[in-house]
């Protein structure tokens, strides 16, 4: 009978630390050796730098303009509506970015 009691307070003491191991194991900070992996995770997009809208040519306004993330470089938009047509097709967009580039020296700003 003493074993039986035993074997049955060592079982819920066991299961007992096991619930609270699962409960507090994530809120346990912890370092990953692997940090190449979380350093691309964490690597924050970089500003295209852009003055003209890639989609309607516009001018960008300061106060009003739109922004987009893709492939870890943030565009600028002159509002929402471009940054859809944008979606539809990026690369088209950023090689029109790229020819103004080359055409008027910085991207979308022209040198005097």
């Amino acid at each position: 009978m003493n074993t039986a009691w035993a074997w049955k307070n060592n079982l819920k003491k066991n299961l007992a630390g096991i619930l609270a191991l699962c409960m507090f194991m994530p809120m346990i900070p912890h370092s990953c050796s692997t940090t190449g992996a979380h350093q691309r995770h964490e690597e924050k997009a970089k500003d295209a730098g852009n003055k003209i809208c890639p989609v309607s040519g516009k001018r960008i306004d300061a106060e009003t303009k739109a922004n987009y993330e893709y492939k870890g470089k943030i565009y600028n938009f002159c509002c929402s509506t471009c940054i859809e047509e944008f979606k539809n097709d990026p690369e088209k967009y950023i090689k029109n970015l790229e020819r103004r580039d080359t055409k008027e020296g910085t991207m979308g700003v022209r040198l005097p």
